[in-house]
């Protein structure tokens, strides 16, 4: 019979990873001096978020399917 593994290391890296990630556009975003600085930065966050939230979920499929 096969033993179970913990999940926790997974959810960790994946949390760790999600925040490294966002950093970037976030910071953008608050050092942004104009009003197109932002609108850029803020279509820059919510589109890395949909990417992140997508691979998270195949991520996510692929750890507990294997």
């Amino acid at each position: 019979m096969e033993r179970r593994r913990s999940k926790a290391k997974f959810w960790t890296v994946l949390t760790l990873g999600n925040l490294l990630v966002m950093m970037y556009p976030v910071n953008m975003y608050v050092n942004a001096y104009t009003n197109e600085g932002q609108a850029f930065a803020a279509v820059a966050m919510v589109g890395i978020a949909v990417v992140l939230a997508i691979t998270d979920v195949v991520s996510a499929v692929l750890a507990y399917v294997s």
